[in-house]
Order: C-alpha cells, then structure tokens, then sequence
C-alpha cells in the first residue's frame, strides 16, 4: 500500500467507517462433515 492510498483513505475518514458484516454462510449436510461435538 503506498502513501498515497493511506493518505486517501484517512482524508475520506474511512478508517472510521465500520466493516461490514459478512453473512454467515451454514454448513453444508454432508455425510464427512463432524460438528464441533465431535472434537470435544
């Protein structure tokens, strides 16, 4: 990253701008899959 793109993004304030969230994607059904149950 160079110190023109920092110097641009402080001046926009979107360091302070929150991240946004991801949607949580489910785990697929499958046969190989173990919960966490599993682990314990």
């Amino acid at each position: 990253m160079s110190y023109s793109s920092v110097s641009a993004i402080l001046k926009a304030g979107l360091d302070k701008v929150a991240p946004a969230a991801a949607p949580a994607k489910p785990t697929p059904a499958h046969t190989n899959i173990r919960g966490s149950s599993y682990y314990q």
